[in-house]
Order: C-alpha cells, then structure tokens, then sequence
C-alpha cells in the first residue's frame, strides 16, 4: 500500500507490520509456541487468574517505508537485540555491569560499555512509534510538539544530549516473587513541570522524561550517559507489589 510514511514523511510503499515494542522485549512473555502470554490488569493481581493468549505483539499497519522500518529504527533494534537483550554477548559489545548495595538496603546496577546513543534512539523510537500508533494500548502516549522533535532525532540519528529526553530504569526482575509475564498499558504521569512516559515490559519500567525544563535532581544520575554508564534502580523487596498495584491505580486482591 502507498501512503505518506511517518517517520521520513515521503510517499513510498508502506509495510503491512511495524511493532510499536519490538517481540524480543518480550522475552519472558512467549509460551512453548510462541504466543505471548497476556494478563490483564486486575488478573496480574489475581493468582487464580487465567492468562490469555495472542499471537504477537501491538503493531500498526501502514505507518512506515521498509527503509524506516528495517534499515533506520532496525539498527537500533538489532544493536538492542545483541548487545542489551542478547545471550552470549561478545565480551568487547557487552554492557559491563556491576551490582551495588548500601546500608539503607538499596540495590543498584550499574551498567557500562552502553552506546549511548544507538541504545537511547532505540529506546526514544518506542516512545515515538506509541505516540503515532492508534492501538488502545498506547491511547496515554501523546507527545505533543516533542514528537516531531523525537521524530528529526530518530531520522537523523541524533541522541541528543544527556539532560534532552533522558530515560530511567527500574526493576522488579531480581524478585522472584514479582511476575514477569505481563503486558500492561504504558501511563503518562505529571511529576512537577515534567511529563513522564513508563513502558512497564516484562519486568523493566522504563521511564522517559518530557519536557523543556530542568530535569529533578537524581534523573540525570540514573539515565543513559555519553561515557556509556547508566543506572538500573532495584524496586525494594517486599515492595514490588506495592509499586505494581500502585502504578495500576488498584489494591492488590
């Protein structure tokens, strides 16, 4: 089909699948036959609940070239693949990460040897591609002017600098009592001056920062940095329930 395609704006032949969050960010989400295993809000809440299941992912039909699909966000994609989400990683592209620890009982991962901006852009072209998408999954993600400047970002290949749109991680992964296996509804918050985006994806809540202002104190020691390091956060124990049921806006059952 031929339409004008989002991301370099021309009139070319458009795809017929572009995922919004790519499979291989669902690694703990595909049962023996590869079908992804889908919870729904209150059943995450729920352990007599019974999961559902789909064939694939959230994708939309139409909205980009092969060129941007494939060749432009596809670089950013096969580099996360291999190098943040892959196995058996070559040791000189491996993130480098060290685990830490204080005596307040916060825990931390610290996260080196990241290409700052082919992961950032990634990342970035997620936020981007939930934005434009029209799957009711996705209906909290409006990025207002800064989805055109996000868009020039990804065409161009321009991260940005750090404090420009600067993403945070936390995780539930490390406890064993708080499942993995959901899909949930990305939400938009305001925190202060600031919009904030979270993608919960298979255990990871992957926060991004929408705004023109200066940026809360602690952001910029958390997110993805030009020297390749960023933080991980570890929800605590005992309170990945509690920051889930929260998030949801329900009590646990």
């Amino acid at each position: 089909m031929k339409g004008i395609c989002k991301l370099c704006g021309l009139e070319k032949d458009l795809i017929k699948k572009s995922h919004i969050i790519p499979e291989f960010m669902y690694q703990y989400l595909f049962d023996a036959d590869h079908k992804i295993i889908v919870t729904d809000t209150y059943g995450l809440l729920d352990k007599d609940s019974k999961p559902g299941y789909k064939l694939t992912g959230e994708y939309e039909v139409g909205i980009l070239c092969n060129k941007c699909d494939n060749e432009i966000i596809g670089q950013y994609e096969s580099f996360s693949a291999r190098t943040i989400f892959g196995i058996n990683i070559p040791i000189e592209i491996a993130p480098k990460v060290t685990q830490y620890h204080n005596a307040k009982g916060q825990n931390w991962s610290k996260c080196e040897n990241i290409d700052y901006s082919k992961y950032k852009l990634f990342l970035l072209s997620i936020l981007w591609r939930a934005h434009i998408s029209t799957r009711p999954l996705f209906k909290e993600i409006n990025l207002g002017p800064h989805g055109e400047i996000i868009r020039k970002m990804i065409l161009n290949g321009d991260a940005g600098d750090e404090d420009q749109y600067p993403i945070v991680h936390l995780t539930t992964v490390h406890n064993k009592a708080v499942p993995t296996d959901y899909v949930l509804q990305p939400r938009m918050i305001h925190f202060d001056a600031h919009r904030i985006h979270i993608f919960p994806i298979s255990g990871m809540f992957i926060l991004f920062y929408v705004s023109n202002h200066e940026k809360p104190l602690g952001v910029m020691d958390y997110t993805i940095r030009k020297n390749g390091a960023m933080i991980i956060e570890h929800i605590p124990l005992g309170q990945g329930w509690s920051f889930i049921a929260k998030y949801l806006n329900v009590g646990k059952k």
